[in-house]
C-alpha cells in the first residue's frame, strides 16, 4: 500500500541504527557537500563535523565518490536516530524533505544558535553513472553532525559544548510539540495547548493518546492537514493519493522511517478515510486514529527516552 516511501522504511530503527554503520575506513566514499547562498561549497567526509555560522542558511548534499567527480544521491535526511526534535530546533531550522529534496540528497537549514546537533540519513540510489549497488549496504545509512557557531555575549567564540544558554524543555511539552507537527503538518508547532501539557504530565503515556485523539479530532486537522500535505509536496494529487500521503508523512515523524505492518498500515488509512469525512462517525474514527497512532510499539521505540522521564506504566496497541 505504501510503496512509494517503503524504500526508506528501515532509514532509522532506534535500536542498531549506530551500531551496524561500519567504521569510517569502511565508508569514507560517501561525501557531504555544505552549500551555502554566497556559493561557497564545503566538501567533507561523511564522519566529519559539518560547520556553519548562527544566522545562516545551507543546503547539505549527500555524495559518493566517482571516477572523476562525485556522483549526486538520492536521499532521506532527518532527525538522527534518539534526536530528540527539541533539541535541533534549539540550533537550527529544518526544512522538511520534499520530493525535489529527496531525489536531490538535500536538506535545506537554517543555523540559529551556537551548539551541536546531528541528523541521520539513508542514500536510496546513486545518479548514472554510479550506482547504489557499488556502496557497502552498511554505508548507505549514518549520522552527520553539524555544528552551529557564532559570538558570545562578549564577543569571544561560544564552546559548542557548554550548554549554559539552552534551556531545557520538558518531556511532556516536546512530546505534545511533537504532536502538533506530526498530526497537524504545521512546519512549527507554535504555541501549544498548556492543558495538552498538564494532562500528558499528569496522565504520562496514557496522556499522550488523550492529546493525540483530541488532535486528530479538531477541526484544524480535519480542514487543514491534507492542504499543508500538498503544499509540502508541491504539486496537485487527487484526495485519495493525498491522504496516503498525509499518513506517510504522520509516520515518518512519529515512528522515524519505521513501517508499521501492511495491516496495521490499512487499518489506520482507513481510520483516516473515515475522519475525513462527511459521516456520523467521522469524528470516532479521528479519535480512534490519534490515539492508535501513539499506542503503536514504534512510536514508543522512537520516543521511548522522553516517555520514560514521564513515568509510569505504559499499555501499547501494537
Amino acid at each position: 500500500m505504501f510503496g512509494r516511501w517503503s524504500w526508506c522504511a528501515c532509514l532509522i530503527a532506534l535500536l542498531g541504527f549506530v551500531a551496524v554503520a561500519p567504521a569510517h575506513s569502511q565508508c569514507s566514499q560517501v561525501e557531504v557537500r555544505l552549500w551555502q547562498p554566497n556559493n561557497e561549497q564545503v566538501w567533507l567526509e561523511s564522519d566529519e563535523v559539518v560547520e556553519i555560522g548562527a544566522g545562516e542558511e545551507g543546503h547539505l548534499y549527500l555524495h559518493v565518490e566517482g571516477r572523476s567527480t562525485p556522483y549526486r544521491t538520492n536521499a532521506v535526511i532527518g532527525y538522527a536516530p534518539g534526536t530528540r526534535a527539541g533539541s535541533v530546533a534549539r540550533h537550527a531550522s529544518l526544512t522538511a524533505q520534499n520530493d525535489e529534496d529527496r531525489r536531490a540528497g538535500r536538506l535545506r537549514f537554517r543555523a540559529t544558535a551556537p551548539g551541536t546537533f546531528r541528523l541521520g540519513y539513508q542514500l536510496t540510489g546513486v545518479w548514472s553513472p554510479g550506482r547504489l549497488d557499488a556502496v557497502p549496504v552498511g554505508c548507505r545509512k549514518g549520522v552527520l553532525t553539524v555544528r552551529v557557531v557564532g559570538k558570545g555575549a562578549e564577543g569571544g567564540q561560544v564552546d559548542d559544548d557548554d550548554d549554559h544558554y539552552e534551556e531545557e524543555i520538558e518531556p511532556a511539552a516536546e512530546l505534545v510539540a511533537l504532536l502538533y507537527e506530526a498530526l497537524l503538518r504545521r512546519e512549527e508547532a507554535g504555541r501549544i495547548d498548556e492543558g495538552f501539557v498538564r494532562t500528558v504530565r499528569q496522565r504520562r503515556y496514557d496522556g499522550i493518546a488523550d492529546v493525540a485523539r483530541q488532535i486528530t479530532a479538531s477541526d484544524e486537522f480535519r480542514r487543514d492537514a491534507l492542504r499543508r500535505t500538498e503544499d509540502a509536496h508541491g504539486r496537485a494529487r487527487d484526495l485519495a493519493d493525498l491522504r496516503e500521503l498525509l499518513l506517510e508523512d504522520i509516520y515518518k515523524d512519529l515512528y522515524g522511517y519505521i513501517e508499521p505492518s501492511a495491516d496495521e498500515a490499512a487499518d489506520d488509512l482507513a481510520a483516516l478515510d473515515e475522519c475525513l469525512s462527511a459521516s456520523r462517525s467521522a469524528q470516532r474514527a479521528c479519535e480512534e486514529l490519534g490515539a492508535n497512532l501513539v499506542r503503536s510499539r514504534l512510536y514508543y521505540d522512537e520516543h521511548f527516552d522522553l516517555i520514560e522521564e514521564l513515568g509510569g506504566n505504559s499499555r501499547r496497541r501494537r
